[in-house]
């Protein structure tokens, strides 16, 4: 694979630098008004604006997500929300690793592990990473409540949650077809149709398909490249209004994903095996194989009914069921001075759930409680197999390829299994009382979760079996109260503040790597923070800091074994971990058509030295994931004038992150990084006459620079004999053309 020029997507810099400086001279007569744009929300379960939820929360509507080219959560890996992280996972291209102010789990593919975040498709509860990196049919916007979320989101929110809100039926015709082409070959065609209402009922159809060559070849002729991708996506929408007080809402979506993962170079070797291989290779070290894709497929169902039982209270059911399978195929070509090895694991997951919500209000009281209920059911079958003689004691060639691939000599294959079954009891009330005129307003809420959790673990294949660990099995109980209290008061129509004061929760499990298979206990999570929220300079400015100070008991660690990383092991921390930190959200229009966006995280972790179970409990440092001290982004967008043939807007965006570790233990820091992103629109090119049928063009660019940046790493052995890392994705470009009618 041969790089362009860094200059290739900047060929049109120079014409729009010039047209850019000429309109912003000529901005005195710019007669567009130069304010903010308004930003509703869903984090307290009600529609509100931004500046008026007392909670620090990042959101991105839909034109901000198009002028990103964000269409999933793993788009948002470049750091576009600061205190979100995100990044791939080591064994599935489609699972992710994410963390919101510090908080996360650095093995998430483990079926008997629960997320510190908790994502949201709508309204509904996504329980697996396996999956999180699908293309989401349409996406509306993109929320991240950041800080524990344990009253209103339940179990399994310790850090935030993350809320993924997809366009409804519109009720009128509509069709957007969009058709997206780049390097490395890149495809990609999403058709969103919206049928007219017909019987009260109103219907919307989108179809995604998009896939991409991997940026690494692979030199076996036939194989599969490392981060070759094809995906496919429907979603079907029907919502119904058989009367004025009642509503029924059903969505399906099924999503499938081939993709072959993220290349594992090798960046220090003490044995000399494989050799020191330069930064962000394009290339292989050797021909692999077999590399075959890993393929996730999902379904989902979500009906929702809302009935409004009087003019202020509203009784509203949530019921969805999920089904998910994966088949991982994964290559790792020695990277881990293994044969080779290849984790060939199959994870099949299913989840029901049933909530119940009824909210209402009066002129100085808004109020929610519900019922929610929850219960899934997954197994994985893993073997590890070896490709690859590193040594040659198997062909009696130094790495000769084995084929077909064999079991590793000391491992059998696994077979996991785990039930989940959880309940909740929820409640929040806003009440505004008849002091201060009216700006005071203090919301109370509590949440009384119970979980269940069972399951085993069985060991396959006679003679590999360790000695007394044919089976094994686990049951956990566990009950928490999460209670929250927020003080609001609004200084005047501009500015507010809150004090906040947040419980959360997230349950037990097992490793399902660990050579004990002994749980672990739930964790606990409380947080203080105070805000300011405010809207200055005649609504061009937009101003919002949160300040905060994070308390964990018993903080879930799982690290692996350093000297054969297949197991792994996770520990309650035996003393308090504790995370502070500061957020800053800035939205500025200075002048007709510019804005500029500035956000940035501040994070200041204290991990104690704990005791390392792998270690006969000596006292060890471990370090804090996905926690970089120093996090920020800034976007710059500009929309000229209408022009006679259209509308041309500019947006470029910068996100830098300091350095942070890959993983609690057996840690490697990445380094610091900075990505320039950027697009170029023409909009509202008209065909013919009247507003109906449209074009959009725009020239888009990720990763302008061709930073090389690393998105994983980690060493092996003690002291280390090999360093494998993992780069993320070079300079891309491309050009989209979207049709609306």
């Amino acid at each position: 694979m041969v790089r362009s020029s860094p200059y290739t997507a900047l060929l049109f810099v120079p014409a729009i630098l010039a047209a850019t400086i000429s309109q912003l001279a000529n901005a005195q007569e710019n007669r567009r008004s130069a304010v903010l744009e308004e930003i509703i929300v869903t984090a307290q379960k009600r529609e509100e604006n931004l500046q008026d939820a007392p909670i620090s929360i990042a959101a991105m509507n839909q034109s901000q997500l198009e002028a990103r080219g964000i269409t999933n959560l793993a788009d948002l890996g470049s750091g576009s929300i600061p205190s979100l992280r995100i990044q791939p996972f080591v064994n599935s291209p489609s699972t992710l690793t994410i963390s919101v102010r510090g908080a996360g789990f650095s093995d998430p593919g483990q079926i008997t592990f629960e997320p510190s975040v908790a994502i949201y498709l709508d309204d509904v509860y996504l329980s697996r990473a396996q999956g999180l990196a699908m293309e989401v049919a349409d996406l509306e916007r993109i929320e991240v409540l950041r800080g524990p979320q344990g009253t209103l989101f339940g179990r399994n929110a310790t850090g935030g949650a993350v809320r993924l809100v997809t366009k409804k039926p519109s009720g009128d015709f509509g069709l957007r077809q969009t058709l997206n082409l780049g390097n490395f070959d890149a495809f990609k065609s999403a058709t969103h149709i919206d049928l007219p209402e017909i019987g009260g009922v109103s219907a919307k159809v989108d179809y995604l398909h998009s896939q991409k060559d991997g940026w690494v070849d692979n030199t076996a002729p036939g194989e599969n490249d490392y981060g070759d991708i094809e995906q496919d996506a429907v979603r079907v929408a029907l919502d119904w209004n058989p009367s004025d007080n009642f509503n029924v809402y059903y969505a399906y979506d099924w999503s499938d994903i081939e993709a072959t993962q993220i290349y594992f170079q090798v960046m220090f070797d003490a044995l000399g095996v494989i050799g020191v291989e330069p930064p962000a290779t394009d290339k292989t070290r050797f021909p692999v194989r077999p590399l075959d894709p890993t393929k996730t497929r999902q379904t989902g169902h979500n009906l929702t009914l809302t009935w409004d039982l009087a003019e202020s209270l509203t009784l509203k059911s949530i019921t969805s069921y999920r089904d998910l399978e994966e088949d991982t195929r994964n290559n790792y070509a020695g990277a881990l001075l293994f044969n080779g090895l290849i984790a060939a694991a199959e994870v099949e997951q299913d989840q029901f759930s049933q909530e119940l919500q009824l909210s209402g209000e009066s002129e100085r009281l808004k109020w929610m409680g519900g019922l929610y209920y929850y219960e899934e059911n997954a197994n994985d079958n893993l073997l590890n197999l070896a490709s690859l003689d590193s040594f040659g004691a198997i062909t009696g060639v130094f790495l000769g390829p084995i084929f077909p691939p064999i079991p590793q000599p000391t491992d059998a294959r696994r077979l996991v299994n785990t039930q989940t079954e959880s309940w909740a009891l929820f409640g929040q009330a806003s009440w505004t009382p008849a002091i201060l005129d009216d700006r005071l307003e203090v919301t109370l809420g509590a949440r009384y979760t119970e979980d269940k959790k069972s399951g085993d673990r069985d060991y396959a294949l006679p003679g590999l079996v360790a000695a007394g660990q044919q089976f094994q099995s686990y049951d956990l109980a566990t009950e928490s109260l999460d209670p929250t209290l927020t003080f609001s008061f609004q200084w005047s129509d501009q500015a507010n503040t809150y004090l906040r004061w947040a419980n959360g929760y997230k349950a037990g499990g097992v490793s399902q790597r660990s050579f004990t298979f002994i749980p672990f206990d739930e964790e606990n999570v409380e947080t203080w923070e105070i805000g300011l929220k405010s809207e200055l300079l005649d609504s061009r400015l937009r101003f919002n800091l949160a300040v905060f100070s994070t308390e964990y008991d018993n903080f879930q660690i799982g690290f692996s074994d350093p000297l054969n990383p297949t197991f792994a092991e996770t520990i309650n921390a035996a003393k308090t971990t504790k995370i502070s930190g500061a957020e800053v959200d800035m939205t500025l229009v200075p002048l007709p058509g510019l804005t500029v966006d500035l956000s940035y995280t501040y994070l200041d972790p204290d991990q104690p030295d704990q005791p390392n179970p792998l270690n006969n409990n000596i006292e060890e440092r471990f370090e804090l994931a996905q926690s970089p001290r120093h996090a920020g982004a800034l976007g710059i967008a500009y929309e000229f004038e209408p022009f006679s043939f259209g509308v041309l807007g500019l947006h470029m965006d910068l996100t830098s992150t300091s350095q942070y570790a890959y993983a609690p233990k057996n840690f490697e820091f990445q380094d610091s990084y900075t990505i320039l992103n950027g697009r170029v629109t023409l909009s509202d090119i008209m065909l013919g006459s009247g507003d109906k049928n449209s074009l959009q063009l725009a020239l888009w660019g990720k990763n302008l620079a061709d930073e090389e940046y690393r998105v994983y790493a980690f060493p092996v052995g003690n002291p280390a004999l090999t360093i494998p890392a993992a780069y993320g994705e070079p300079r891309s470009y491309g050009i989209e053309l979207q049709y609306r009618y």
